[in-house]
Formats: C-alpha cells, structure tokens, sequence
C-alpha cells in the first residue's frame, strides 16, 4: 500500500476489499467474540473503562491519555493542511489530486 506506483497501490486495495467482502462474517464474528471476551474480563477485574487496562500496561495514568487526547482534537482543524504540506503532495510525491489513496502515497525523496 506504500509502493510508488499508483497502480499497484489501487489493485492491493481492491484485492484487500475483496478478501475483506469475500470473509466478512468470519471477520465479523472473531471481532465480536474478541470484544465480548474483553468485556468480560474488563468487568471480572472491575475496570472502570474499556481503555483502562490499555493504559495499565503501558504505564500511563488516564489523565495524561486524556490530556494527550484533547490537545489532538483541538488541533483537528490544522491536522490536514499540516499533512498536505509537509508531503508536498504534488512537488515530493508525484501524486496529483484525485490520485489513488494519495494520502499513503511515500515520498519519492524519501524512497531508496
């Protein structure tokens, strides 16, 4: 999904929708039962949140993850632009508007 062609990059990403759409009850059903297993065990260990026992194992106390968040959603209306002109999307990526997932598309300065 990185490659420099824009060909192979849309004919990965329609291969991946078909297997997604070929499989989706099976996917559908390991998802569900993955999150009623975490459910579970959330509510047998008395977790006050689903993300508790995430922050738990990453040594990070709630608030900090919280604080972390707000600052990101408050910087949403930026996020954009400062993506697009960081990748200079045109001049670094030679992907043009309209390109095929030109938001993964690398750049070809960065590439070996």
């Amino acid at each position: 999904m990185i490659d420099l062609d824009r060909a192979k990059r849309e004919a990965a990403s329609h291969e991946l929708a078909r297997v997604f759409t070929a499989n989706i009850k099976t996917f559908a059903r390991v998802h569900n039962t993955l999150a009623k297993e975490k459910e579970i065990i959330d509510c047998w260990r008395k977790m006050p949140t689903a993300q508790t026992a995430r922050h738990l194992s990453n040594d990070v106390e709630p608030q900090v993850v919280e604080a972390l968040r707000n600052a990101v959603v408050a910087a949403y209306p930026k996020l954009p632009n400062c993506h697009y002109e960081l990748k200079g999307t045109v001049r670094l990526t030679g992907c043009v508007s309209g390109d095929f997932s030109p938001r993964c598309c690398p750049s070809k300065i960065l590439a070996p």
